[in-house]
Parts: C-alpha cells; sequence; structure tokens
C-alpha cells in the first residue's frame, strides 16, 4: 500500500469513526481558506476538507482535514482553530 492509499484508509477511519461511532454527520465539502492569513495557507498542501459535522442548539462542530505542504511538516500548523472546530492534519 502506497502512502496515498494509506492517507485515504486513515480518512476513511477516522470519517467513521465520528459518523458511526459518535453520530455525526457523514460531510465531503472544501473548507474556504480565502479569509485565512498567506502564512496559513501557504502552510497547506491542498484545501482543507470538512470530514464530518454536528450540529446542535449551540451551533456546527467540524472535523477538518489539512494536509501540510512538505516545508510545514514536523513544524505545526500557524491557523488558531476556533473551539468547535478539529484539526486532523495529515503530514505525509
Amino acid at each position: 500500500m502506497n502512502s496515498r492509499e494509506r492517507v485515504l484508509t486513515a480518512l476513511a477511519a477516522v470519517r467513521q469513526l465520528f459518523c458511526t461511532e459518535l453520530n455525526y454527520d457523514h460531510a465531503s465539502a472544501p473548507l474556504a481558506c480565502r479569509d485565512w492569513s498567506d502564512r496559513a495557507r501557504d502552510a497547506l498542501a491542498e484545501a482543507p476538507a470538512i470530514l464530518a459535522r454536528h450540529e446542535s442548539q449551540f451551533g456546527a462542530f467540524d472535523v477538518i482535514h489539512a494536509r501540510l505542504s512538505p516545508e510545514q511538516r514536523g513544524r505545526g500548523f500557524p491557523l488558531s482553530l476556533t473551539e468547535r472546530e478539529i484539526a486532523i492534519v495529515e503530514g505525509r
């Protein structure tokens, strides 16, 4: 299994965990990052995506996948996410 296949398998497992076990809704949508700083956008290898979402009377909670650029791997992500978001960062 190559690295891309491993990533897809891991993302499917994450989505299954949130959607099946935690009752989140399945989502497969890009996350708009046009309002992010250049530094944050440059840290990404591709546009981030929403994998799952839970909505309640308190608002929405998104599970996000963001693939880091090769230059950023191992350094962390330069963006503070809101308290309603979980970032699942894949560094391959």
